[in-house]
């Protein structure tokens, strides 16, 4: 299930005009399992720094690398928006 929400999101993520409706299915996602997937928390993250709120982004991408501490990705754009 949380990767049909996965899913959905990145579709409505990537088209890069529906980001709130992508942000509903990546909290969807989580509701199933929480610590499922790393790339839920990614892209929660990326889905917030594109909003504008960085704050949230940090923290979403501290998740990120809490359940997979060498994801490179996540890495660099933690760094560049601490910046």
């Amino acid at each position: 299930e949380d990767y049909t929400y996965l899913s959905m999101a990145l579709i409505l993520y990537n088209s890069q005009i529906h980001i709130n409706e992508a942000i509903c299915f990546l909290y969807e996602s989580l509701a199933t399992d929480r610590r499922a997937l790393m790339l839920t928390h990614f892209t929660l993250a990326n889905a917030m720094a594109r909003k504008g709120q960085l704050k949230s982004a940090e923290q979403w991408y501290q998740s990120t690398l809490t359940l997979k501490s060498d994801f490179e990705p996540a890495k660099q754009r933690l760094r560049a928006i601490q910046c």
